[in-house]
C-alpha cells in the first residue's frame, strides 16, 4: 500500500463485490476470474454478496480453486431467502459467513424510491444490474413495526455478535439505520452503514453529521467505488474526501460495490477510486486504514 506516488490495493480487503455466472442478474465477471484477479494484485480478502443467496458455499469453493486470498461469504435479507429470516443468518454464519446484509432490493424503501422491488429500473433507467428473475411486485420489507424494531430483527443482530459477524445497513429507511445501530452498539454487534450516499438510503453530502452520529454508535461509513462510477450518480472524488475528513478515516470503509458491467472489475475499482482519493489529497496512510485495517477489523482477521 506504502508506494511514493502511488495507491494499490495490497492488503486490501474488500467487504461488499458482486461477481456472477451464475446470477439472477446480469454479471460480466465469474467468482473465480474476480478471485483470481484480486489475489494477483495482492489484496488480502474478498467477501462476496448475491441478492439472493447465501455466497458462504460460493466463497468455500473458489477459496480451493483461488487458494493465495481469502474469500468469504455472506446473506442478503431480501425475499429470496425469507426476509428477516433468523435460521437463515444461523445457516449462513455456523458455516462461516461473515456478513449479514439488512434488505436490500426488498426493502420498503427500495420500493418507495425504485418503484418497485428486485430491481434498479427506474423511469427508464437503470443503476445497477438488469435482474434476470420474472418481475414480481411485493410489499417491501421493513424492520421496524409499531414503532419498534421486530423481534427477528433482534434476534438477528445477536446472532451477528455471537459469531463475531458484521452486520450491513441495506436500504433500509434512515430511521431504520439509526434504531439498528443503536440496537447493534447495545448488542456488541460490528456495523457498516452500505453505501449511504446512494438514493437508498439516501444521504447527502450535508448530512455528515447524522453519519457523525451513526459512526458515534460505533459503526463504519462505507465509501463504495460504485458510487462515483459512473459518474452519474450521487457521489464524487471530491465529495468524499470532504466527507471522509470530517468522519475521520477511522471511521470508515472503501469497498467496491461492483461487479456489474458498467463498472470495473472490484480490485481495479477499488485501486482507482483510491487513487483518485491520493490525487485530490487523501494521505496513504488514511486510505491504508479505511481499506486494510477497518474492514479486517469487521472481518476478524
Amino acid at each position: 500500500m506504502q508506494e511514493a506516488k502511488f495507491a494499490t490495493v495490497k492488503g486490501a480487503c474488500d467487504v461488499h463485490c458482486h461477481s456472477g455466472k451464475p446470477s439472477c442478474d446480469e454479471r460480466p465477471f465469474s467468482d473465480i476470474f474476480v478471485a483470481q484477479q484480486a489475489a494477483a494484485a495482492g489484496m488480502e480478502a474478498l467477501v462476496f454478496k448475491s441478492h439472493y443467496e447465501s455466497t458462504v458455499a460460493r466463497a468455500f469453493y473458489v477459496n480451493q480453486v483461488v487458494p493465495d486470498i481469502k474469500l468469504f461469504g455472506g446473506i442478503a435479507l431480501n425475499s429470496y431467502v425469507g426476509g428477516l429470516n433468523p435460521s437463515a443468518v444461523e445457516a449462513t454464519l455456523v458455516a462461516g459467513g461473515k456478513e449479514v446484509w439488512m434488505p436490500g432490493i426488498d426493502s420498503a424503501h427500495h420500493l418507495d424510491v425504485f418503484g418497485r422491488t428486485g430491481s434498479y429500473e427506474t423511469a427508464g433507467k437503470v443503476v445497477g444490474p438488469r435482474q434476470l428473475l420474472v418481475p414480481r411486485k411485493k410489499p417491501g420489507i421493513r424492520v421496524i413495526e409499531n414503532g419498534k424494531l421486530k423481534e427477528e430483527v433482534v434476534e438477528i443482530v445477536r446472532l451477528v455478535a455471537k459469531h463475531n459477524a458484521f452486520l450491513t445497513s441495506g436500504h433500509l429507511y434512515k430511521e431504520e439505520i439509526f434504531e439498528l445501530a443503536r440496537l447493534a452498539n447495545k448488542e456488541g454487534a460490528k456495523m457498516l452503514i452500505d453505501h449511504p450516499l446512494f438514493e437508498v438510503p439516501g444521504f447527502t453530502y450535508d448530512e455528515v453529521d447524522q453519519l457523525k452520529e451513526l459512526a458515534k454508535l460505533g459503526a463504519y461509513i462505507g465509501f463504495f467505488t460504485a458510487m462515483v462510477f459512473p459518474a452519474d450518480l450521487a457521489a464524487n472524488i471530491n465529495g468524499d474526501k470532504k466527507c471522509i475528513e470530517e468522519l475521520g478515516p477511522e471511521h470508515c470503509v472503501i469497498a467496491s460495490d461492483t461487479g456489474s458491467a458498467p463498472y470495473p472489475i472490484p480490485n481495479e475499482a477499488l485501486r482507482t477510486y483510491a487513487q483518485n482519493l491520493f490525487d485530490v489529497g487523501m494521505p496513504l496512510e488514511h486510505l491504508e486504514i479505511m481499506m486494510v485495517k477497518n474492514p479486517r477489523k469487521l472481518l476478524a482477521l
